[in-house]
């Protein structure tokens, strides 16, 4: 087998004393280290875009163009490269033959001038009280240095710099600036400052300026904003990874043995396939294939997972030791591997050998190492490469955090390594370790104590349950409040048979056949709006049932697990956030009756407002409006055709309009007697265009303007039976005094107007059928007035049933406020 130092070789420094990953720039001062000496600087130094794009700038400058900038800024964070970019520059810049070599080697073409003093300033190794005077001295000016006041001018600069191109190099002026802690020394260096960026600003200048920034000092940052200057931005410089390998590797080797390094990542890319990472043949799938091939190549010998996790994690730092960290750490890495392996992975990267990653989350590592360290004590397999992976990946915040499947796959599995054994080790992990936690599809290693593996196991176990189902019922109703309206789901709840509008979610998609079975096994088949799924099965869909097992699990478990109350709550809130967000994706297709074997489905979302609106807009006035007139249309000559028969064709035929509010009827009505599209007739009154229908009875007929002339009176509806109810605060009398002290037969108290006295009106029943008695009761009484005493005579032949339902339903409106209730009827025995 290949390993990587047969097919490209560590540098010499990695294998011996290893990388700091920092540059100091005062060592080049020194002339000590790495720093010290051009030739070995450049060596390791990778020529990035960022450095080419300067070259590409000064070009113009040192040909004195037009618009060429002489003012150079280093942004970026601690480790992110600004020493690095600035050393290299100095180099380059200072010893040309050697910057001209490093350049081809680079295949990069840039004439360096030959006539170039570089004044390197480290201030905060320096420590001057005024900039100036050690760029002044490096320049052999000490001249001019005695002719300054307060602060350089503009002539005293251009006498400095003379007719030689000065390129000046100012590192970590910031910190230094911080420490004057003298107003009168800062504005002194700060009015210095302006003055050089001024003349360096200037095309015709021969002054070049380069400083690096943390762009921590307002002042110094105000300052240099005045000047036409380039800015480098090191915080996401795009050939981050190429740096790193350059730096640690002769990467020449890498073309020489590219057929052996593609010979291994053939051989990873097999063990993918075979685990499952890539599971079709489609055009995308390739794609996902040759690009990580590509990305495999281009960050050998490192796994590209692993380059880009470090620099994700190291970015995302307080201390931001982004390039730097990663060197240092890499570079142990790569000492205790290249002999070894052939390829690097991110389980390599193993907290328990190597601390550098406690620096970014201590407390996090600590709690890793220590569950790395149980597991291996029990023999887990792969314990080790699997906690390594997740805990890496759990450092730093945001929705970066934790490892997927896909991840653990990337960071743990190799061409000699088991896929099944994995996965098993997986979930025996997943119900072992402390501190790994499963949330979301991805795991986490977590500071504290996972309570929620048994949670976990506990959900497995419910996640089959009936009470899974009544869970989600239980949230749907919750969720879904719509006035006057209750919700019901289908599959725990069934349908109720009373004569009122409800909405009924289905768990399950309910098809045409079942649909139709549903309805038409019910009496009032309009009062249903049934709300079926986006797919087959909402508990079985994206692993609902399990989101609701874990409430489940965590409501019954909670009590023993008191000092985790909060984590136990957060947890159930966020799988309950879950839930709702899934309820939203899979919630609904409205059914819309056309007739009695068709209906269209109709879109509508998961939310109350949102269900509320779409009822009205397909249950509004203007349906009602054209099917009351498709029933006066349709009656029989001399038929009449009452408010109490149109309800029932309302409530009982499914093409017709919902009604979702019971005053609809009064509504539409009033509108169609405005529109002198109808009259309404009560005994010998005719409501005719002009008035206004205040209330509404059953009895009350339908009729068009046509067929009652207007000298007219109103028409015989035939004998009406009779409801009496007492009021709260009435006193109760013997039923001997009932008839003189009682309202009178036929009679209803009502709330009295504002201001006014009570009125009284006469309830009458036009058919003697079970719906009548409840829609009167509904449609007519003032929501104000609270019945204490319910009296019905019932005339007519009822059959049992009727009665009992009739009784029933008036007990179940009003069971918690009634005292008494009477009935009194005469019952014929069914001849045997």
């Amino acid at each position: 087998m290949a390993i990587i130092g047969d097919l490209v070789r560590p540098r010499e420094e990695v294998l011996t004393e290893g990388i700091e990953g920092r540059v100091d720039v005062y060592k080049a001062l020194l002339k000590e280290g790495i720093e010290g000496n051009s030739k070995k600087f450049l060596d390791v130094t990778f020529l990035t875009r960022s450095l080419k794009e300067v070259f590409d700038e000064l070009a113009d400058k040192v040909n004195n163009k037009k618009g060429s900038k002489g003012v150079y800024i280093f942004s970026g964070g601690f480790g992110s490269g600004k020493s690095h970019h600035i050393l290299a520059l100095f180099h380059a810049l200072s010893f040309p033959e050697i910057g001209v070599n490093w350049l081809n080697f680079h295949k990069y073409s840039f004439n360096i001038p030959t006539n170039v003093k570089s004044v390197l300033i480290q201030a905060l190794s320096m420590d001057p009280d005024y900039l100036w005077e050690p760029i002044f001295e490096d320049l052999e000016r000490k001249d001019v240095l005695a002719k300054v006041k307060r602060f350089p001018t503009h002539k005293h600069i251009k006498e400095a710099i003379g007719d030689k191109t000065v390129v000046i190099f100012l590192d970590e002026i910031e910190s230094w600036f911080d420490s004057l802690d003298n107003k009168k020394l800062e504005d002194k260096n700060l009015n210095f400052l302006q003055n050089l960026l001024e003349i360096a600003a200037d095309s015709d200048s021969n002054l070049i300026v380069f400083i690096s920034l943390l762009e921590k000092v307002e002042e110094i940052k105000g300052r240099i904003n005045r000047q036409n200057s380039y800015w480098c931005n090191l915080y996401g410089i795009e050939d981050r990874d190429r740096v790193v390998l350059y730096r640690l590797f002769r990467l020449e080797d890498k073309e020489r043995n590219e057929n052996a390094i593609q010979e291994i990542i053939g051989k990873y890319i097999s063990a993918y396939k075979q685990s499952g990472l890539f599971k079709d043949q489609s055009v995308e799938t390739r794609k996902r294939i040759e690009d990580l091939k590509n990305r495999l190549f281009n960050s050998y010998p490192f796994h590209p997972q692993l380059m880009e996790t470090l620099f994700e994690k190291y970015g995302a730092s307080t201390t931001y030791q982004r390039t730097r960290g990663i060197l240092y750490l890499l570079s142990t890495v790569v000492r205790d591997f290249y002999d070894k392996k052939d390829l690097i992975l991110l389980s390599d990267i193993n907290p328990t050998a190597y601390d550098e990653l406690s620096k970014l989350e201590s407390e996090l590592s600590e709690k890793a190492v220590e569950d790395i360290r149980q597991m291996e004590s029990i023999n887990v397999k792969h314990a080790t490469s699997l906690l390594t992976t997740v805990f890496i990946k759990s450092i730093g915040f945001g929705h970066t955090r934790g490892a997927s499947k896909e991840d653990i796959l990337f960071g743990v599995l190799a061409p000699a390594v088991n896929v099944n054994e994995i996965e098993a080790s997986l979930t025996e992990l997943s119900n072992s370790a402390p501190h790994l936690w499963l949330a979301e599809g991805k795991y986490f290693i977590r500071p504290e104590v996972n309570v929620l593996v048994l949670i976990e196991n506990e959900a497995r176990m419910l996640k089959d349950k009936p009470n899974v189902a009544e869970k989600i019922a239980e949230i749907i109703k919750d969720e879904i409040k719509i006035e006057k309206i209750p919700v019901y789901c289908y599959d725990t709840d069934g349908v109720d048979t009373k004569n009122q509008t409800k909405i009924i979610f289905s768990l399950k998609e309910m098809g045409k056949d079942n649909l139709k079975k549903m309805f038409e096994g019910q009496m009032f088949q309009n009062r249903i709006i049934f709300i079926n799924p986006n797919c087959k099965d909402v508990l079985m869909s994206n692993g609902i049932n399990m989101n609701v097992a874990r409430i489940l699990a965590i409501d019954e478990m909670k009590h023993q697990f008191e000092n985790y109350k909060q984590a136990l709550e957060q947890q159930r809130n966020q799988n309950m956030s879950e839930i709702k967000k899934k309820l939203k994706e899979k919630y609904g297709k409205m059914i819309r009756w056309q007739n009695s074997n068709d209906f269209m489905p109709v879109n509508v979302d998961f939310d109350s407002g949102k269900i509320q609106k779409k009822l009205e807009e397909e249950f509004d006035i203007s349906s009602f409006k054209e099917k009351i007139l498709f029933l006066v249309d349709k009656r029989e000559e001399g038929e009449s055709l009452s408010v109490g028969e149109i309800r029932n064709q309302f409530y009982r035929t499914r093409s017709f309009s919902v009604v979702i509010d019971e005053d609809i009827f009064r509504k539409t009505l009033n509108a169609l007697i405005n529109d002198a599209k109808i009259v309404i007739v009560s005994g010998s009154d005719v409501i005719r265009k002009g008035r206004i229908l205040a209330f509404l009875r059953d009895d009350y007929v339908v009729m068009k303007p046509e067929e009652i002339p207007a000298e007219t009176g109103g028409v015989e509806v035939g004998k009406r039976e009779s409801i009496r109810m007492r009021v709260p605060g009435e006193e109760t009398v013997p039923e001997a005094e009932e008839e003189k002290e009682a309202l009178r037969e036929d009679e209803v108290e009502t709330t009295p107007l504002e201001g006014g006295e009570i009125e009284y009106e006469t309830f009458k029943i036009e058919e003697s059928s079970p719906w009548s008695l409840q829609g009167l009761l509904g449609s007519t009484l003032d929501e104000s007035v609270d019945v204490d005493e319910v009296s019905v005579t019932m005339k007519g032949r009822l059959k049992g049933k009727d009665v009992k339902g009739i009784v029933d339903n008036i007990l179940e409106e009003h069971e918690d406020k009634l005292r008494t209730m009477k009935l009194e009827s005469k019952v014929r025995k069914r001849d045997d």
